[in-house]
């Protein structure tokens, strides 16, 4: 709050954008995903902070919540992200991977907490969603943290349905390349937290991961598969400078 206006730590926004989806149906044209990631629950942070972010993205009623994973920082942290963030599992269709930070701390902590809710876990798996006679395969990829070995990486190709477009749910954008090879036309990272502080004419100035700019927030493009790296929702330290945290909203288009 010190640093009000420049200090964004707290100044949630919903970066919606269509998405055009090749071979989608028509029955998923406008079809709705909100993407969370990298809450990281921690007293810096108030819970009428964390409430906030449970309210706006229940009210946007999505059809689909996707998590990136980093609940939390410490793991004595745990039970208050279970409690602020129980709501969201409440939602119809919840599907996560887990980030760096889970493994670090407790990683089946937050997979018990949120299976009792009926959230599930893609750890180098997919899933088919469906609405209408509309489908397509999502991907949940945990490499680095969880290694795709050659032999999974075949298991996977051949379980896939050829026809169904694939979407992918990834940690941090060092998995993107793997999206890629299962085919996947667009994927969703969280991880970077955009950096945090970006500045003009010198872009992101603190970055978790080596990438190109484009991948540390933002669009981008890795071959023909779009990416979309969030600037997360919560923070390594309580400073955002021109890097907002963030709820993604995607909308689907068929084409």
């Amino acid at each position: 709050k010190a640093l009000s206006p420049i200090n964004q730590v707290d100044a949630l926004e919903v970066a919606t954008r269509e998405v055009s989806i090749h071979g989608l149906h028509q029955d998923m044209d406008g079809f709705r995903i909100l993407f969370l990631t990298d809450f990281h629950v921690h007293p810096t942070l108030s819970e009428e902070y964390f409430g906030k972010i449970v309210e706006e993205s229940l009210s946007l009623r999505p059809d689909l919540l996707l998590v990136g994973g980093d609940f939390v920082s410490r793991r004595w942290h745990l039970p208050l992200a279970c409690r602020l963030l129980r709501p969201l599992w409440l939602h119809s269709a919840v599907y996560y991977v887990r980030g760096n930070h889970d493994f670090w701390t407790r990683p089946s902590y937050m997979v018990r907490e949120l299976q009792r809710h009926g959230a599930q876990l893609l750890s180098n798996d997919h899933t088919k969603i469906t609405r209408g006679e509309g489908a397509f395969t999502l991907v949940g990829i945990e490499d680095p943290y969880i290694q795709l070995t050659p032999r999974e990486k075949r298991r996977l190709l051949d379980s896939m349905p050829e026809a169904l477009p694939r979407i992918g749910l990834v940690h941090t954008p060092e998995a993107y390349p793997f999206t890629r090879q299962l085919g996947c036309e667009f994927t969703l990272a969280g991880h970077t937290h955009g950096g945090q502080i970006r500045l003009p004419f010198f872009g992101t100035t603190v970055a978790s991961v080596s990438q190109r700019e484009e991948f540390l927030h933002g669009i981008g493009k890795m071959s023909e598969m779009t990416t979309w790296t969030s600037n997360g929702l919560g923070a390594f330290y309580p400073l955002r400078v021109n890097c907002p945290p963030q709820i993604v909203e995607v909308v689907l288009r068929s084409v």
